[in-house]
């Protein structure tokens, strides 16, 4: 889904649920640094913090290939996934660790 439809519901949401709710954990977002600067420019909402699970680079590829073996996941995507993680995601959570907003939660 392109970075301004999310963007669209989420201000949908917020909009439609501000008096009902104090929060919101969004998972999965934002995928990239280009979608967490669409997101602060357009104010949709105030940031608190981010949470990164925190999974050693062994466990992910046993993860990965464990799924594969089961058929539960395509081999080449999965891996696809997990470069695009580290490219695209961990320059988010370094983002907000800069900014002393990311919790980590360590697998170990």
């Amino acid at each position: 889904m392109p970075t301004p439809e999310v963007t669209r519901l989420i201000e949908e949401y917020v909009g439609e649920n501000e008096s009902r709710c104090r929060g919101l954990i969004i998972s999965g977002y934002p995928r990239s640094l280009a979608d967490l600067w669409h997101y602060l420019e357009h104010g949709v909402g105030r940031v608190d913090g981010a949470v990164l699970l925190n999974w050693h680079e062994d466990a992910v590829q046993a993860q990965i290939e464990y799924g594969a073996s089961q058929g539960q996941v395509d081999l080449a995507t999965a891996r696809n996934e997990w470069k695009h993680f580290k490219k695209n995601v961990i320059p988010v959570a370094e983002y907000f660790d800069s900014k002393q907003l990311l919790y980590v939660v360590s697998n170990t």
